[in-house]
């Protein structure tokens, strides 16, 4: 399984200088092994007596994998083995090389040839050979080194679970394959467990644990756990982020402590110097004076106030008064020749001044086409 390393939004993790050899991720099987690559060992709850309980032991053939693949294969052909009560050598090469396959049955097949007879010692040394064929080179001390100094808990990844999975990746340990003659891999001390826990956690966690005096050195690591558990993580309350357009937002949290009456009533208060207040948004990160949609709808405004309005053409006195009398002669000679000394003597007239308005010296179109129209009929 490919190593990830959990990422924060907006920020860069560097990849530690140590890779482990067996992630803090639990190994996933993308794909479904089919039923005929299993292969199935009857074992007796008792070794040796048939009378006893049977259970049933699947082991899936091996190829190839990771290492922890590696050491789960060979942990089911372990258990296999001593149900089957298998004590002679060449049974134990028989099981084995029933369950390997393609790379890794022709690497097996190699060593033993070399090992000579099919021997329980030689099967022991071949199965350590092959061991040291699927690890990487160092794969002992970089396992312990970045446990040691570069696990940290995941955002999303509950404390019991980070703990199991860590004594998990400890008992791993004596199983890796030694790096120099004689030595003898083994599992960290529980004083190094509860440091690899202790500075696993974030900041604030240590920050709540130095504040309330535990010292967790005087406690075991079942202890640790629970603390963090009950003390920290389930008083964490989610807070909802506003979403973004890229995708939904991620979840806050932030530890509630228990407050006096007195402190109660300035909580909120007390929140507030973190966040600003705008008068279009609310409490966000900006003021009414630094927010830019604000500002926009305000230009916007100003923008459509200062459009001139369009406005009805506009006439003095003496242009309105030679317009009516064109209008009125037009509208006369419909009616006839016989209103033709009506029409003479209206030559004469004008408009009187007293119809104009005293505050405007011109007569707007719109009101002299309404005058003409009604004049007209």
């Amino acid at each position: 399984m490919a190593y990830t390393i959990p990422k924060k939004k907006g920020k860069k993790v560097a990849a530690p200088p140590v890779r482990p050899i067996i992630t803090l991720e639990r190994p996933e099987t993308t794909e479904k092994i089919p039923p005929s690559e299993y292969i199935e060992h009857k074992c007796h709850n008792v070794p040796g007596d048939s009378t006893s309980g049977q259970y049933t032991v699947k082991i899936p053939r091996y190829g190839s994998g990771t290492p922890e693949d590696w050491l789960i294969f060979t942990d089911l052909v372990k258990k296999a083995i001593s149900g089957q009560n298998i004590t002679t050598g060449p049974a134990m090469y028989n099981c084995m090389e029933r369950v390997l396959k393609g790379d890794a049955k022709a690497e097996f097949i190699s060593r033993a040839t070399a090992e000579g007879n099919r021997s329980t010692e030689h099967y022991k040394a071949v199965m350590k050979k092959m061991t040291k064929h699927v690890f990487p080179a160092f794969a002992y001390r970089d396992q312990k080194r970045y446990l040691s100094w570069y696990l940290r808990k995941p955002v999303g990844m509950k404390v019991k679970a980070f703990s199991t999975r860590l004594v998990q990746l400890n008992e791993y340990l004596p199983f890796f394959p030694p790096e120099t003659e004689g030595q003898e891999p083994s599992k960290l001390s529980d004083d190094d467990m509860k440091d690899i826990l202790y500075h696993a956690m974030p900041n604030s966690w240590k920050q709540k644990m130095t504040e309330q005096g535990y010292n967790y050195i005087a406690h075991t690591l079942t202890e640790m756990t629970e603390f963090f558990e009950t003390r920290i993580e389930n008083l964490e309350t989610p807070v909802e982020t506003k979403k973004g357009k890229k995708g939904k937002g991620k979840k806050k949290v932030r530890i509630s402590e228990p407050e006096s009456e007195a402190s109660s009533s300035s909580s909120d208060e007390s929140d507030k110097p973190t966040k600003k207040k705008c008068k279009y948004h609310g409490w966000c990160n900006h003021t009414t004076e630094q927010c830019t949609t604000l500002k926009e709808l305000i230009r916007k405004a100003k923008k459509r106030n200062k459009k001139p309005k369009k406005a009805g053409k506009t006439y003095t006195k003496h242009e309105v008064n030679a317009l009516f009398k064109k209008k009125f002669k037009k509208a006369m000679k419909k009616k006839g020749n016989n209103r033709v000394d009506e029409l003479n003597n209206f030559e004469g007239m004008k408009l009187s001044d007293s119809e104009k308005s005293d505050n405007d010296d011109d007569v707007s179109m719109s009101s002299f086409s309404s005058e003409t129209s009604d004049n007209s009929e």
